[in-house]
């Protein structure tokens, strides 16, 4: 009888690749940060919120508050600049004190995450406000699915020309934010949504990151500002086409991800 053959021991390579196709699938369950695939909605809406306003006493100084202006630059939110594709962008980093957000309701300005206050998306439930000019123009959807699947886009605004999607998910226990960031694209590249690594840019504390790449799977560019909060991170992403998208669209898309904003705790 003959005994086996003792297996020959592994080359170097041969580890080397095993370890690479597991970290590939690791990567593959990492939670999908940018809203690229296509999901079904539960409800649609359309529409702008009467005008209103309302008197807050922030930090012992009035503020009055026009829903027909962005809230992030009536309440003087902090901003960065960077430069992306050549261009600069002015983005806000920190998050909305949660009193304003309280105040307004006190007023019985309409807040509701399908509905547009005046430029305004503010969404109480998934705790963020952003800016959107020409609010008559989109439309916005929310499926409140998505708080809890980072899958699922919570909101989605769309234009004739472009869209933009709002995911959150848990951050990664015991992985830094540059580190999640930098997965989610690597993962982005294994997937073939993206054909190089983009050009990131953080804000001062690292907690925010804005990007931009071209997509594949669309064929048009996407826009996506990440940001750390309380242990979640949320990836507003702005698609469009430059083949389809007018250049309002497109400068108002890239604005709903600059001014997307949390709304602290």
């Amino acid at each position: 009888m003959f005994g086996k053959s003792p297996q020959a021991p592994e080359s170097d390579f041969v580890k080397i690749e095993r370890e690479r196709q597991r970290t590939k699938r690791q990567m593959m369950v990492l939670l999908l940060m940018g809203a690229i695939s296509i999901v079904g909605l539960i409800l649609v809406f359309r529409g702008v919120a009467g005008k209103g306003e309302a008197e807050i006493d922030l930090k012992n100084a009035k503020f009055h508050f026009k829903v027909d202006r962005p809230i992030v630059e009536q309440v003087k939110q902090e901003t960065q600049t960077t430069t992306l594709r050549g261009e600069e962008i002015d983005f806000t980093t920190g998050s909305i004190d949660p009193r304003v957000i309280d105040k307004l309701q006190q007023e019985n300005i309409r807040i509701s995450p399908n509905q547009f206050a005046g430029k305004n998306l503010i969404n109480k439930e998934a705790g963020y406000v952003l800016t959107v000019e020409n609010p008559e123009q989109w439309t916005v959807q929310y499926n409140p699915a998505g708080l809890n699947d980072p899958m699922t886009p919570i909101n989605i605004i769309s234009g004739q020309g472009g869209d933009l999607r709002i995911t959150r998910s848990p951050m990664q226990p015991g992985l830094p934010f540059q580190d999640q960031v930098r997965l989610t694209m690597e993962m982005f590249l294994y997937m073939g949504l993206i054909s190089e690594m983009p050009d990131i840019k953080y804000d001062n504390n690292y907690t925010t990151a804005i990007l931009t790449y071209n997509n594949q799977q669309t064929g048009g560019v996407s826009y996506q500002k990440i940001i750390l909060q309380n242990g979640m991170l949320y990836a507003p992403t702005a698609n469009y086409n430059n083949m389809i998208t007018s250049a309002e669209d497109r400068n108002a898309l890239i604005n709903m991800v600059a001014s997307f904003t949390v709304i602290g705790s």
